[in-house]
């Protein structure tokens, strides 16, 4: 059997594409989430599970799969729009793959590699922000609920910065990413 992705991948575009606009303390242009009963937005963090950075690898995937260059030059002015947000401003609080340094690292990578855009000087820069994060690789806490603590999962600890890690030194292949949609 034969599936035609098209239309519902068009569909899940367009809705994206109706929520864009600058929110004012993130500066970014796509919501966290939105609540669709009362249209509530929830600002976004720099990072791949929320916010432009995610969004630009994937929309860029969606312009190369239709083959269309409208979706990726949306794609790359999204991640450009990133790079100009100051970490102070970004809300990360950790290294995490979801939501942290890590994360961004590899997030950065992707968009230089399937873009073809040296992203080098932010990766340089959250590279830096995850050494003080993990006080060189000494220490890892997770942010979560106002507090840090140990934690060892994918996503949100130890495991997902050594997957990581592995990936960006060549050690591992992207092809994990595929789970998340990433790669």
């Amino acid at each position: 059997m034969k599936l035609d992705i098209k239309k519902p991948l068009y569909i899940i575009s367009d809705f994206l594409m109706n929520y864009k606009r600058v929110h004012s303390s993130s500066k970014q242009f796509y919501p966290n989430l939105i609540i669709l009963e009362t249209d509530l937005q929830i600002e976004p963090i720099v990072s791949w599970c929320q916010g432009d950075l995610g969004i630009s690898n994937a929309l860029f995937n969606l312009g190369l799969y239709f083959n269309d260059s409208s979706i990726r030059y949306e794609a790359v002015e999204l991640v450009n729009n990133v790079t100009r947000i100051l970490s102070d401003d970004s809300g990360v609080k950790d290294y995490t793959f979801c939501h942290g340094s890590i994360g961004i690292i590899l997030q950065y990578d992707l968009a230089s590699s399937n873009m073809s855009i040296n992203f080098s000087d932010s990766i340089n820069e959250w590279s830096g922000i995850l050494d003080q994060q993990t006080k060189k690789f000494n220490e890892f806490l997770t942010y979560y609920d106002g507090s840090y603590m140990k934690e060892v999962n994918l996503l949100n600890g130890l495991a997902g910065l050594g997957m990581g890690v592995l990936t960006l030194k060549k050690q591992s292949s992207f092809r994990w990413l595929d789970i998340f949609n990433l790669h």
